[in-house]
């Protein structure tokens, strides 16, 4: 038996200032790695790879046929038609080879190596290679899951997928890959999730200043007054618009954003980590909520008493 949760943010947790919010390019592996490949001069310099096995379409063709023809024998030893049994035995293997076929068409399969440079990423299948710069990004996700297996810690599951701008030609890059010992492992996330959050964060203020809002994640938006989202309570869910000067605190605890309210102790906003572009809106809502409160601190001190004399 095994189960998995969420692992938490790979952002610093808690009301940080901004200036934490962001240090973590700062102090991760910037280290520029050298390569023989000519990769496309507009990504920049090669920071880490990571590469990883996926079974090959032949290995799942070949099976089906044997699971396929032992299945069909098998039935028809205990005692089923052998009209049905080779019915069934032909459906499992021409099912085999759909799926073999179309993974093979799709560069599925094989060695895949996801290369991050300094200004977008690169993944390369055996047939086929992708590149995507940071500012041509439109959704990205992030899902990172720890498994244990009967109690015992077997390691991280990681999922990514980023997206290009609506009417782009390009397709999704999607990579998952599988961690133990971070400390030890060729490719940088935190660094990864750093450098796409900050572009797509800039892109998301661009958008708000020209619309007055932006879509954070599902159901909720980023304006410059605050922040319309679904209040929770213990009782009932309701969307509705929270101004900066009501956001008490926020923090990000097992992989799930929750900000607390001013003069609401049993309601909140909650969502999770994995939803799609969580990271580039998570660190626009930092900034914004960063400059209200320092505004609102100005405006404060202005007004004191100690102010005026």
């Amino acid at each position: 038996m095994g189960f998995s949760q969420d692992f938490p943010s790979p952002f610093h947790l808690g009301n940080l200032s901004l200036q934490k919010e962001i240090q973590t390019i700062s102090g991760a592996k910037m280290s520029t790695t050298t390569s023989e490949k000519n990769y496309p001069s507009e990504l920049g310099n090669l920071i880490c790879q990571d590469s990883q096995s996926h079974l090959s379409p032949v290995v799942v063709g070949i099976a089906s046929v044997v699971v396929g023809v032992g299945m069909a024998a098998a039935m028809y030893l205990y005692g089923f038609q052998l009209a049905l049994s080779a019915v069934l035995g032909f459906a499992i293997c021409g099912l085999g080879i759909i799926i073999a076929v179309a993974a093979k068409m799709n560069g599925e399969g094989g060695q895949r190596t996801l290369s991050l440079f300094e200004n977008g990423l690169l993944l390369e299948k055996p047939e086929t290679s992708q590149a995507m710069l940071f500012e041509d990004m439109d959704k990205f996700r992030y899902s990172r899951t720890s498994v244990y297996v009967n109690g015992v810690y077997s390691g991280d599951t990681i999922e990514m997928k980023f997206e290009p701008e609506p009417g782009s030609q390009e397709k999704p890059i999607v990579f998952s890959a599988s961690v133990k010992d971070e400390s030890s492992y060729p490719f940088d996330f935190n660094q990864m999730i750093e450098l796409v959050s900050e572009e797509m964060s800039l892109t998301m203020a661009a958008d708000l200043a020209d619309n007055g809002q932006v879509e954070w994640v599902n159901n909720v938006l980023i304006s410059a007054e605050g922040i319309n989202a679904p209040i929770k309570s213990m009782i009932s869910s309701s969307q509705q618009f929270i101004p900066w000067a009501d956001i008490k605190e926020y923090e990000v605890k097992e992989g799930r954003l929750k900000i607390k309210l001013v003069d609401a102790k049993w309601s909140s906003v909650k969502f999770d980590c994995k939803e799609t572009n969580f990271y580039p809106g998570y660190k626009l809502f930092c900034r914004l909520h960063a400059t209200q409160s320092a505004s609102n601190q100005a405006q404060d001190l202005s007004a004191s008493p100690a102010a005026v004399v």
